[in-house]
């Protein structure tokens, strides 16, 4: 019904108005409706959605910097053991390659690869299929290897 609702909202709309609204703004826009709905779906009564509303409107003030909180802290770093005020800094650190190679896949950089590849010759042709398996299969170990070293279970339908 939640997603229903938004489908409604945009077949009023209609395709040419929506194509004219920057891409931007409408994979934001995605991105949030997707993002409330697992939140409403994940959490089965009242009280739960409630609390997930509050933890995610202090999360996107952290996010967009309007609580005064910077991304990071220096002297975070520094600070000995690990405790729960430094907690956002060890998750930078921890997961900061995947926010940086998550970075550069979004530009076009596959597709700069690919009309390279394209002008070589066969034998390196050959390399580069071999290569993009490769990579596919690096991708899956280390996703594999995320989700068991991980402390929650990502699969939401195992509350059921």
């Amino acid at each position: 019904m939640y997603f229903g609702i938004f489908i409604f909202i945009e077949q009023k709309l209609g395709k040419k108005r929506l194509k004219k609204i920057p891409s931007v703004v409408m994979h934001i826009y995605n991105k949030m409706v997707i993002f409330i709905g697992f939140g409403i779906f994940y959490h089965d009564n009242c009280p739960t959605v409630g609390s997930f509303f509050s933890t995610m409107g202090r999360f996107l003030s952290n996010l967009f910097g309007f609580s005064g909180n910077g991304f990071f802290r220096a002297e975070e770093f520094t600070a000995g053991p690990y405790n729960e005020s430094v907690l956002s800094s060890v998750y930078l650190m921890k997961y900061i390659w995947i926010f940086l190679i998550s970075v550069v896949i979004c530009f076009p950089v596959l597709r700069w690869a690919k009309e390279k590849i394209r002008t070589c010759s066969i034998p390196v042709r050959a390399a580069a299929q071999l290569a993009s398996a490769l990579v596919c299969v690096g991708l899956l170990v280390i996703c594999m290897i995320l989700l068991v070293s991980s402390n929650n279970n990502p699969f939401l339908y195992f509350r059921f």
